[in-house]
């Protein structure tokens, strides 16, 4: 059963997450922009999960995160900036958990409005 439960470290296995990412890059833009990513993803959501307005909802099978989403609020203002759920567990509607609990979360800000970057 997947339970969502929102972080403020990164989960065990984040290097999956890591990999797809990085795999989609590199077919899209190349080597040099995978291998950006792969040395650089794991200390900037480390560094973003430690802002105060920045929370970060993890979907967990277990031990393991399914998937991931990341949201702020500013101001009046919410924003969600990332979904991805694992290739493993696509199809199982986990992002529809991770978006109402990330709502949920903006919401209770006051947030006149909520956008959606992905």
């Amino acid at each position: 059963m997947i339970e969502i439960q929102p972080i403020r470290s990164l989960p065990g296995n984040f290097d999956a997450f890591i990999a797809e990412n990085a795999a989609g890059l590199r077919k899209l833009y190349g080597d040099a922009a995978a291998l950006e990513y792969e040395d650089t993803a794991r200390s900037r959501l480390q560094s973003a999960m430690e802002i105060d307005y920045v929370k970060v909802f993890a979907a967990y099978d277990g031990s393991r995160a399914a998937g991931m989403l990341m949201s702020s609020y500013t101001d009046t203002f919410g924003r969600i900036h990332f979904v991805q759920i694992l290739q493993d567990y696509a199809g199982q509607s986990i992002e529809c958990g991770l978006i109402n609990n990330a709502v949920r979360g903006l919401q209770s800000t006051r947030a006149e409005g909520i956008a959606s970057e992905c």
